[in-house]
């Protein structure tokens, strides 16, 4: 399910929009670097690197920088609704800048 989402950057308090999928499947919330390139976001290190693992459990890469956003959006009943998220830096394909996941959904 694709949604829009309004990002602040908890460093520069500088907000975007972004369009985002939320995927249940998705341990990690993530962001995308062309997305983070575009609109200035500042990334922090990740010590140590985290393996990302494909489905047979051969590592496909390590995340090693993420940005911390306040993520908000707002139902369909016009209720506005925060998070402070911290999105791992990870190539995302495709029509979306993020990937919602398991913190979100907690």
């Amino acid at each position: 399910m694709g949604m829009r989402l309004t990002l602040t950057d908890t460093n520069t308090q500088h907000s975007t929009t972004a369009l985002a999928l939320l995927d249940s499947g998705c341990t990690r919330s993530s962001i995308d670097p062309t997305f983070i390139c575009i609109n200035g976001l500042r990334t922090k290190p990740i010590e140590p690197p985290i393996p990302v693992r494909n489905g047979d459990g051969t590592i496909n890469g390590y995340v090693k920088e993420y940005v911390e956003v306040e993520v908000g959006i707002t139902d369909s009943n016009g209720t506005p609704h925060r998070k402070l998220l911290e999105l791992q830096v990870v190539k995302l394909s495709g029509l979306y800048n993020i990937f919602i996941g398991y913190d979100w959904l907690e």
